[in-house]
C-alpha cells in the first residue's frame, strides 16, 4: 500500500535549453566543431546538463554562449557552460559561475579541457506523511487578489488586480515525537529559507504543484501521549491567475 502523501525538497528546477551559440572575432585559432552544454547553480546546488548544441567554428572565431532563460521560479545564482571539441565529453570552462543574464565568451586560446564535468543526479530529500500525519482540512481553493483603485482625471473610479495568488493551507493533526517531529522541523527550515518543494496528494502520482512556505506558525503543539499537531499555509510557486488547488 502506497502513503498516502509526500513532499520532495528542494523540487527539482528547470534545466536550461539547448545554448544558443554565436561566434566573434578573436584569437587565431583553427576552424573547428565545439559542442556545448549548460546547467544551473541554484541555492540548492547545480542542475543536470540541458541538451546539447554544436557549432562550426570559423578560423581566428571563437564562441560566444548566450545566456539562458530565467528559470523562475527557481532561484538561481548563474549558470555554467561545459564545452569540448567531442560530443558528450564536455567539460566546465568557467571558474565561477556566469551571472544570469550575461553571455560567455570563449578565450582566445580556446577551449578548457580536463575540468570537471556536469552533475549526473539532483539530490533530494523526502518527507512522508506517515501513519499519523495525514494533512487534513484542505480547502478545494483558496485564492486572494490584490485590488488596487484609483481616481482617473476624467472622475473615473479605476480598479485593476495585481494578480491572483494560489494557497493551500493544511492542518497535520498527529505527528509522532522523535523522527516525525524531527523531520518536519528540518523541512520548515528550508522553507523559511524561500526554498521550493513539490507536494505529492498520492506517493504514487506526478507531483500536485511545487509551492514555496507563506505562511506557518511552527509550533508542535502537543495533543496527546507522543503526539502533536501543527498548522501551514503554501503559496503556488509563481502561481498567477486561477487554478484548482
Amino acid at each position: 500500500m502506497s502513503l498516502v502523501a509526500k513532499i520532495v525538497y528542494p523540487a527539482v528546477p528547470m534545466v536550461p535549453d539547448a545554448p544558443a551559440l554565436s561566434e566573434i572575432v578573436a584569437g587565431a585559432l583553427a576552424g573547428r566543431t565545439e559542442y556545448y552544454v549548460l546547467t544551473y547553480v541554484t541555492p540548492d546546488g547545480e542542475t543536470l546538463a540541458g541538451d546539447e548544441r554544436s557549432i562550426v567554428v570559423d578560423a581566428s572565431n571563437v564562441v560566444q554562449v548566450a545566456p539562458p532563460d530565467y528559470p523562475y521560479p527557481f532561484p538561481i545564482y548563474g549558470y555554467n557552460v561545459y564545452g569540448a571539441s567531442t560530443s558528450s565529453a564536455e567539460v566546465l570552462q568557467n571558474t565561477s559561475p556566469v551571472l544570469a543574464g550575461q553571455a560567455w565568451t570563449e578565450p582566445a586560446t580556446g577551449l578548457v579541457t580536463g575540468s570537471a564535468t556536469p552533475p549526473v543526479a539532483w539530490s533530494t530529500t523526502t518527507l512522508t506523511f506517515g501513519r499519523f500525519t495525514f494533512p487534513t482540512k484542505v480547502p478545494a481553493y483558496d485564492r486572494a487578489a490584490i485590488r488596487h483603485s484609483n481616481v482617473a482625471a476624467s472622475g473615473l473610479l479605476e480598479t485593476i488586480y495585481e494578480h491572483t495568488d494560489h494557497y493551500t493551507d493544511i492542518t497535520v493533526e498527529a505527528v509522532q515525537i522523535g523522527a516525525d517531529v524531527d523531520n518536519w522541523n528540518t523541512f520548515v527550515i528550508f522553507a523559511e529559507r524561500g526554498g521550493i518543494f513539490s507536494f505529492y496528494p498520492d506517493s504514487t502520482a506526478n507531483p500536485f504543484t511545487d509551492y514555496t512556505l507563506w505562511d506557518a506558525q511552527w509550533t508542535a503543539a502537543y495533543r496527546s501521549v507522543g503526539l502533536y499537531n501543527f498548522k501551514m499555509k503554501w503559496r503556488e510557486a509563481g502561481s498567477s491567475g486561477g487554478g484548482v488547488i
